[in-house]
């Protein structure tokens, strides 16, 4: 289907370009993927191919699904870029609800091992999304990965441990925050070999799920 939607002019223009001999899905989607991004840069200026590069790397380097703004801010471009950008690369990517999520796996992975931020690209990626943890879930999810990816480890221990960088306005999705970076922190300790952490983490995960089975039993007991 991805070839089809590539416009090839006639059928024996869409085999020559699968190639004289059998190949992989994943080696197709690799070469589509290559000959829209190349296409894409093709048809910009020096300025917006610098851009396409951003938003690539943002595309690999921050957990699916990533609303536009976020990304847009990440990748420190327009809004309507990004999503030129994935109308532009064609059935690779799709937008839904205001957010960017990858079609398939093989994309997912080609993105990844492709444009893979670096630890400086995580680290910038955490100033510029640190100030909106409040306003978006997603942002205040993610920031336990951009820490650990950039080899903040202390910051990611520090931030689950307290009661900053929550979403406001929303008390599920706060505690839901709170208890998923904890157990991500209580995990990464582990595989480091910070056993005190762990123990520190353990102890205030305990807490929190309490807590929510508390909230969710008060809830259906008073549904009304």
């Amino acid at each position: 289907m991805n070839s089809i939607a590539a416009g090839h002019s006639s059928v024996d223009e869409l085999l020559e370009y699968l190639g004289p001999f059998g190949t992989s899905v994943e080696k197709q989607i690799e070469q589509q993927l290559n000959t829209a991004i190349q296409k894409i840069k093709d048809a910009l200026p020096d300025d917006y191919q610098t851009i396409v590069g951003k938003i690539c790397t943002g595309l690999a380097s921050l957990p699916p699904n990533i609303p536009i703004q976020v990304l847009s801010q990440a990748s420190e471009a327009k809004s309507e870029d990004v999503k030129s950008f994935v109308a532009d690369i064609g059935r690779s990517l799709w937008l839904l609800d205001s957010s960017v999520q990858f079609r398939d796996e093989p994309t997912e992975t080609w993105f990844r091992n492709t444009f893979l931020g670096t630890e400086e690209n995580f680290s910038n990626y955490i100033k510029i999304l640190e100030p909106l943890a409040d306003q978006y879930t997603y942002v205040a999810e993610v920031l336990p990965h951009l820490y650990l990816q950039a080899g903040q480890y202390e910051q990611l221990i520090n931030i689950a441990l307290s009661d900053k960088l929550l979403p406001k306005n929303n008390p599920i999705d706060t505690r839901n925050v709170l208890v998923y970076r904890l157990q991500f922190a209580f995990k990464a300790a582990l595989r480091l070999g910070k056993y005190g952490d762990a123990i520190k983490l353990a102890l205030r995960a305990g807490e929190e799920v309490a807590g929510s089975k508390r909230q969710q039993t008060l809830f259906q007991n008073n549904i009304d």
